[in-house]
């Protein structure tokens, strides 16, 4: 694994971290869109990171849906994943043309499926959340 793939990896769990955090405040319901952008940062980060170490070529894309189906395509085991509704928190949720405010539910959604992609991807990598962190204690 080359430096920009393990940056990669460690870009997508400190995104994960920073929806964590959000989502663990007592008034996790004031940050709602910022957690499910994260969360979806954090996916698409992960997906990317996959198809990178493989070889992979796709285009620049937020769309989660698209980047999933290209590492089903090198791991099949891959499709026991779910993104769905995922992929607009990219950037609908972040401009007030599109305003929507997301429910306590969908982030708590996001979140849960930001988690699994990256116990998932990490183990592809045979990492844990040690090898990604920038100040070890």
């Amino acid at each position: 694994m080359n430096d920009y793939i393990k940056n990669l990896l460690i870009k997508a769990s400190r995104d994960l971290k920073t929806a964590e955090i959000l989502y663990n405040l007592k008034t996790n319901e004031e940050h709602t869109e910022s957690i499910c952008f994260h969360s979806q940062q954090s996916i698409e980060k992960f997906l990317k990171a996959t198809l990178i170490n493989n070889e992979v070529n796709f285009p620049r894309t937020h769309n989660l849906d698209f980047l999933l189906k290209k590492c089903i395509e090198i791991d099949e085991s891959f499709s026991g994943l779910n993104v769905d509704n995922i992929t607009d928190y990219a950037v609908d949720i972040r401009y007030a043309e599109d305003f929507y405010i997301p429910s306590t539910e969908e982030a708590r959604v996001a979140l849960y499926k930001a988690k699994q992609m990256k116990d998932f991807v990490l183990a592809r990598f045979l990492l844990t959340d040690d090898d990604l962190k920038l100040f070890p204690q």
